[in-house]
């Protein structure tokens, strides 16, 4: 197997289609697992917001019902208030489940984030009976998609006691768009610039990459000063993944070994000791560059994407690490 995924890596470097092969190679969507379902308001009056930045500009609506309002409008600087008769908040329906009943206790949606390349459908997960002062960017693995992980997005909303958004990389889930390197971090930037327009501070964000989702959290932290990462699942490049070959390098994508390093705020790196796709000793080796490292914690029995009956244990430790960046 080893041998196999070495030659497919020697073709795609010095194939003449090597940028478009690497792309297939490494993207991976799931067939779509849900869809937005709009609300059943009629002649509701709703807002349209922009939220503009130098590298992008971003619409979305919501309607006065969603108690969200309040922060979008706090946050004058950034945002401009326009009239439009538009439903654009929608209900979460698994598409394998279309009875799936979300619990009461929370405040669920998805929207579209309108951005230069095509829609990015995104789920807000808040809860109802407090309030949240942190909020967590969920960047998914290779073959998800939002749907697939809306159960975990209820447990850090419940157990955490934070609020959630996650997004779909452009052409996964709902979202428009070519899947790219550089179209994964322009997403994450987009959902970034969506969560200070809600009235989070950065240091009120919590960035939270899984796999493939490691890098774009990385990315934007090596951007902005975040007020923590959490990585699951990491590795330090692509091509390191089947190959330690350094001359490759220069076609490489994803370089978590490079982005770690520009990364100032507090980090949390989670890996399984069974990992059979990402060896745990390059993901050791690229945790010692890391410049603010709270810990390297090895779930003894976790795999790359299951960490079986040590899920609890997992969520224990994300929960000291929030304790920390609250103390900070």
């Amino acid at each position: 197997m080893k041998k196999f995924k070495l030659y497919c890596l020697l073709f795609l470097i010095f194939c003449k289609f090597k940028n478009k092969l690497l792309r297939w190679f490494v993207f991976k969507p799931i067939n779509l697992t849900y869809r937005f379902r709009e609300y059943d308001q009629q002649n509701s009056i709703q807002l349209e917001f922009s939220v503009q930045s130098e590298q992008f500009s971003i619409n979305f609506v919501k309607p006065r019902s969603i108690s969200l309002e309040d922060k979008l409008l706090s946050n004058k600087q950034s945002l401009r208030k326009i009239p439009y008769p538009k439903h654009s908040s929608y209900f979460i329906q698994l598409i394998q489940n279309v009875n799936k009943e979300w619990p009461s206790n929370l405040e669920i949606e998805g929207q579209y984030l309108e951005g230069n390349k095509g829609r990015l459908a995104i789920v807000m997960i808040k809860p109802l009976n407090y309030e949240t002062n942190m909020v967590l960017i969920h960047s998914h693995s290779n073959h998800l998609d939002i749907g697939c992980c809306m159960e975990e997005y209820i447990d850090f909303c419940n157990n955490l006691k934070v609020m959630v958004i996650g997004y779909d990389y452009p052409g996964y889930g709902l979202s428009e768009g070519d899947t790219s390197q550089d179209s994964i971090f322009n997403a994450i930037d987009c959902v970034y610039h969506f969560a200070l327009s809600l009235g989070f501070q950065n240091y009120q964000i919590i960035l939270y990459g899984q796999s493939l989702g490691t890098s774009p959290s990385l990315y934007l932290a090596s951007q902005v000063q975040i007020g923590g990462v959490i990585l699951k699942s990491s590795f330090k490049s692509i091509l390191n993944i089947v190959s330690d070959h350094n001359e490759f390098y220069k076609d490489d994508i994803f370089r978590n070994y490079e982005l770690i390093e520009q990364v100032e705020c507090p980090l949390l790196i989670v890996h399984g000791q069974l990992d059979d796709m990402v060896n745990i000793g390059q993901v050791r080796e690229m945790s010692k560059k890391a410049n603010n490292l709270i810990e390297f914690y090895v779930i003894k029995d976790g795999h790359h994407n299951d960490f079986g009956s040590h899920l609890q244990e997992f969520y224990e430790k994300i929960q000291n690490f929030i304790n920390i960046l609250q103390t900070l």
